[in-house]
């Protein structure tokens, strides 16, 4: 009995350590001041239309290899809102910073509460279903960067199970567009069309 426990718990790891529950990639974004490229995830649309999204960030704990902001497709609209906005002021600051010369600045943005889900990689993905978001504007090396900072993360299997979160960085407004397009629920819904529509052609 033990043995076969042990087998499904291995089994259960092997699939959250691969895709968090069989979500596809259906676009990246770029972080140049990372030198990286994250991918944008999503899952297979329900019959009403639901889904979520997992989208991949900087783990701001080195313990974590990996961090994702887990979104459902209804709060898609209310977070791209939020990277309109922050988008504003990130080119308001920027040009203010330039004009005056201002060399050395970090300022957070002011912005609603907003709070998601969250996970990160610690042996297998944790999951956090409480976490705040906020962004900043800062200036550091003559680069004028965009931060969005999550809080820290708790696994709501094991309180012990701890990270410091996870960041988005872009130091353009182009990389934050790339965000955006790639949130677009429409491809999500053409992306799983498609796919379906090939694996039909070769049922038994």
């Amino acid at each position: 009995m033990y043995k076969k426990i042990m087998i499904i718990a291995g089994i259960l790891t092997f699939m959250f350590n691969g895709n968090v529950f069989g979500q596809e990639k259906i676009a990246t974004y770029n972080s140049t001041f990372l030198s990286k490229n994250f991918e944008i995830q999503a899952g297979k649309p329900n019959e009403k239309g639901d889904f979520d999204y997992y989208i991949d960030c900087f783990s701001s704990d080195t313990s974590s290899s990996k961090a994702s902001l887990m979104l459902k497709n209804k709060e898609v609209p209310e977070f791209i809102e939020f990277l309109s906005s922050i988008k504003d002021n990130f080119l308001k600051w920027k040009q203010t910073a330039i004009e005056n010369k201002v060399t050395e600045l970090d300022k957070k943005i002011e912005y609603k509460n907003l709070n998601y889900r969250g996970a990160f990689l610690y042996g297998k993905w944790n999951f956090d279903y409480s976490v705040n978001i906020s962004a900043r504007f800062r200036i550091i090396n003559d680069k004028y960067l965009l931060i969005i900072d999550s809080d820290g993360l708790q696994s709501s299997s094991n309180q012990f199970i701890k990270s410091d979160g996870f960041r988005f960085v872009f130091n353009s407004t182009q990389e934050i567009d790339e965000l955006i397009n790639g949130l677009d629920i429409e491809k999500v819904k053409e992306f799983y069309a498609d796919k379906n529509g090939k694996e039909d052609l070769f049922k038994n």
